[in-house]
């Protein structure tokens, strides 16, 4: 008699249909997929919005009469000019919000993903409060979220923080955290092509931080 699963043959039969296996997401692509969601959340908020104040009172109330959200959006766009939805300067608008967002996501990972307070004072060997105090004392950069403050991944090694680091953040603090990130992981031409954060990490000397600190201060001020 066989003593195979039941369920395991039906995954198997499933994964030979398909012809694959679906993986799950890495963390960078699950980051990713949240970022969209939240720009699709946000454009359809505004266009709903948007919608509700240029449409006629009585298609709104033949709209809330349908028995689904989905149906009185639908009888909404039946009747509605699509040219009285979004003005062009809101769609406009929209479109760089969003570029906005992809383009610190990249940011993002480009920097080895953001880490929380606890895991920078476990990583340091210290309090959260003294973390706390590197950032206010601008040896750290940190960025505030509804999660509390993140710190991007570069600005540490396997031994504690960037060596020079401080005197670069000194030097790009007109900016705000995405320009100095920026500023921090861009390859630049005065580097030998490579990033502020980089050119740190194999400086041998203070002479050569020193150097990347005057880059940093002129990539800040352009």
């Amino acid at each position: 008699m066989s003593t195979k699963d039941p369920e395991a043959n039906v995954a198997t039969k499933k994964r030979s249909r398909s012809g694959k296996t679906r993986r799950a997401l890495a963390p960078e692509s699950k980051s990713l997929a949240s970022n969209v969601r939240e720009i699709f959340i946000q454009r359809t908020h505004a266009w709903a919005q948007n919608l509700a104040e240029v449409v006629p009172t009585e298609v709104l109330a033949e709209a809330l009469e349908r028995p689904s959200a989905r149906s009185s959006i639908l009888h909404v766009l039946s009747t509605v000019p699509s040219d009285a939805e979004k003005s062009e300067v809101e769609v406009l608008r929209e479109r760089a919000l969003e570029r906005a967002i992809l383009v610190r996501e990249q940011l993002r990972e480009e920097a080895g993903g953001f880490h929380p307070t606890g895991w920078v004072a476990d990583r340091l060997g210290v309090t959260r409060q003294s973390v706390d105090r590197y950032r206010k004392e601008g040896a750290l950069l940190a960025v505030e979220t509804p999660q509390g403050y993140q710190f991007p991944a570069c600005q540490f090694t396997t031994d504690g923080i960037v060596p020079g680091l401080k005197d670069v953040l000194d030097a790009m603090q007109a900016g705000s955290f995405w320009e100095t990130l920026a500023g921090l992981i861009t390859p630049s031409p005065l580097l030998g092509g490579k990033s502020v954060i980089e050119a740190l990490q194999t400086a041998q000397a203070p002479e050569e931080r020193a150097r990347v600190a005057e880059v940093a201060r002129a990539y800040s001020e352009e």
